[in-house]
């Protein structure tokens, strides 16, 4: 059993002005002292809200700091990758120039594949473009693109031993340091430039070779020289010298030899090696009996009706 004990208060009016203000001044202080005890009352609903809150801030700058590490080391690989490559405007070897989409070259490139879309391998002037490969073959093909597939149409080939082949290409042109014609396949007639004497090859295919009228034309070689033609070879001029330190072979697989002169062919056997006669070789004549077909042979210089009797072998 609570027992409370309440003072009644006197109307405001009935006390005296004195314990009107010293009633006044008791109510101030209470209040006063009841709002600083509210002050530090915490409620659980307002814990539960606050931990959250702070979980969540502590996450953000873990965060932040995570990215900026990252940031850091990727830093720290980009000038990495930049000094070790030597990138600028270009790399080390390598200079964009993208106002006149270009790339430059210095010194000496070593690369796998290359694929240039308008076809252009160029040098800039007194510095000409030399392509290597290391005991390989050097080969730039010309690619068509139709769709997903992609096929060679021409291309250039130079082989270890030095000789380059071109096929499937309608024209060819090489050009001299001043962009003067040196040789060119759309003329049906090459003709060497002026100041040009010696022509320096290794095989050349061609149908024809001449020389004009007042000149002689030479055809030599250190080793041997081999001229052959898949339908015949045919060799005319005003005078014609074959001479060799060694021998000189004149073949023929399905056909005759025939050397024709104006004023005769004239061997040099002064030094032409002679086979001796160490024995005598016979020689005999084929013959054919006219009613029975039989085959026979009798010896030079007897002929086919030199046998009679019993030695005729058409008996």
């Amino acid at each position: 059993m609570i027992l409370e004990a309440r003072e009644s208060a006197a109307p405001l009016d009935v006390l005296p002005s004195s314990g009107r203000s010293t009633l006044v001044k008791k109510e101030l202080m209470v209040k006063s002292h009841n709002g600083s005890f509210r002050a530090d009352f915490v409620s659980p609903y307002t814990l539960q809200q606050t931990q959250p809150k702070e979980s969540k801030a502590f996450m953000f700058w873990v965060l932040v700091v995570v990215l900026l590490i990252l940031a850091l080391v990727n830093m720290i690989l980009t000038f990495t990758i930049l000094s070790v490559l030597r990138l600028g405007q270009g790399m080390q070897s390598l200079e964009l120039i993208p106002s006149d989409n270009l790339i430059k070259f210095y010194g000496l490139t070593d690369l796998c594949n290359i694929t240039k879309r308008d076809g252009h391998l160029e040098g800039f002037q007194d510095s000409p473009v030399s392509l290597t490969a290391d005991n390989s073959e050097a080969v730039v093909n010309i690619l068509k693109h139709k769709g997903a597939k992609t096929w060679t149409t021409s291309k250039i080939v130079v082989r270890p031993d030095g000789l380059a082949e071109i096929t499937n290409v309608s024209t060819f042109e090489v050009k001299d340091h001043e962009g003067r014609l040196v040789f060119s396949s759309a003329y049906p007639n090459f003709e060497l430039p002026k100041g040009v004497k010696k022509l320096d090859v290794q095989i050349a295919r061609v149908s024809r070779i001449s020389s004009p009228v007042d000149s002689n034309l030479l055809v030599g070689s250190d080793t041997y020289v081999k001229l052959r033609g898949n339908e015949g070879t045919k060799i005319e001029g005003k005078e014609i010298v074959w001479s060799a330190d060694q021998d000189l072979l004149l073949r023929s697989l399905n056909g005759s030899i025939h050397l024709m002169g104006g004023h005769g062919v004239v061997l040099d056997v002064q030094n032409m090696p002679l086979v001796t006669n160490e024995g005598s070789t016979q020689q005999f004549k084929l013959c054919v009996c006219r009613e029975k077909g039989r085959l026979f042979r009798v010896k030079m210089p007897a002929t086919c009706l030199s046998y009679a009797g019993a030695n005729n072998p058409c008996a």
